[in-house]
């Protein structure tokens, strides 16, 4: 499929394992479910980079399958062990004009990902998106 498309990347946003990215000839995004229990420790998938090109952090709902777009943060201490680390990484999870400024100061990410933080009544909303930019060259 990567090929008959063309792709340029893929995001891999399921609980499909780390490895399956060394199948994709393309820079792979993983992305990573984060809740309590969540560990950046050396063992962990997020340090199989020979995996994936880039790592998302999202949050992580127990009990479902569907994972993301609730518009629901996790924990930014989290994010900024691994920045600690000095990993790269992209941030998603309950963003919004409102607080990205502080997702940014507390998490330290390399980017941000956002969807339903700016939207309104289920639509992208132009204000919210012109805000979130703003307040993400703010931080």
């Amino acid at each position: 499929m990567v090929q008959q498309v063309p792709l340029d990347l893929v995001q891999l946003h399921g609980t499909e394992p780390a490895a399956l990215a060394q199948q994709i000839p393309v820079p792979v995004i993983k992305v990573f479910h984060v809740d309590g229990a969540f560990s950046v420790d050396a063992d962990s998938e997020l340090f199989q980079t020979s995996c994936h090109s880039v790592i998302l952090l999202d949050t992580k709902f127990a009990g479902t399958a569907q994972q993301g777009g609730r518009g629901v943060s996790f924990d930014w201490t989290i994010a900024r062990r691994l920045a600690d680390q000095g990993v790269p990484f992209l941030m998603a999870g309950g963003l919004t004009p409102d607080n990205v400024q502080e997702a940014i100061s507390v998490g330290k990410p390399w980017g941000v990902d956002v969807s339903s933080g700016v939207e309104t009544d289920k639509a992208k909303d132009p204000a919210k998106i012109q805000a979130f930019i703003d307040n993400v060259r703010r931080a």
